[in-house]
């Protein structure tokens, strides 16, 4: 089985716009459908997450009063797009949520999800540009990805390996949507796109940071 592996940090920005384009290149690459798109999500978390969009752009227009309808737009439509994006796009395709089930020891992750996110978008937002403009996003795109460290794989990494090797077999002559955060496809040592690759899938990775391209 052939994956497509996207590579995405959740904060950014400008995520959405990327993942659209790169879930369209890689549908118009084969002439059949892929058998499932895996996100990194629960269903129910991120059904939660999305609700809490409306809070995000009250804080974000208190924030940032000035600014225009479409710059507040950008940052509320990038909130939980990595799970949005693909299934909204192509809903007749089977969907393979990586963290269903998942247990949280704090679900003020999720009912306070809105505020950690605005907390994030401040420090992403350049004071020295006075705009809020494309530059200004991609200027906070950059930032979402300089701050994203991989350090060392853990245990969701496996987690998501085994959930799509379980579900969708190596062996299987189709091909397969992944999108996941930055870390988990990376082809280094212990990785999940790692352990794809080595249990026997065709893994096609790319980061979709600011200097990708389609």
């Amino acid at each position: 089985m052939k994956l497509q592996i996207a590579g995405i940090v959740h904060q950014d920005p400008l995520g959405r716009r990327r993942l659209n384009t790169w879930i369209d290149r890689a549908f118009s690459l084969s002439d059949q459908a892929p058998a499932f798109i895996a996100v990194e999500w629960d269903k129910r978390m991120l059904a939660s997450v999305l609700a809490e969009r409306s809070r995000l752009e009250e804080l974000a227009r208190e924030t940032w009063p000035t600014a225009p309808a479409s710059f507040l737009a950008e940052l509320v439509a990038a909130v939980a797009y990595e799970g949005e994006v693909p299934i909204s796009s192509h809903p007749n395709v089977d969907v393979l949520y990586l963290d269903e089930g998942r247990v949280l020891d704090d679900e003020t992750v999720l009912t306070q999800f809105a505020l950690d996110r605005m907390r994030n978008y401040r420090h992403m937002f350049d004071e020295s540009l006075d705009s809020f403009g494309q530059e200004q996003l991609e200027a906070m795109s950059r930032y979402s990805w300089q701050v994203t460290v991989c350090d060392n794989p853990n245990t969701r990494d496996h987690e998501f390996a085994k959930r799509i090797g379980e579900a969708y077999p190596a062996d299987i002559l189709e091909w397969g949507v992944v999108v996941v955060g930055a870390c988990h496809a990376l082809l280094d040592q212990g990785y999940m796109a790692h352990q794809l690759d080595e249990l026997g899938y065709e893994c096609r990775t790319e980061q979709l940071d600011t200097s990708w391209a389609p």
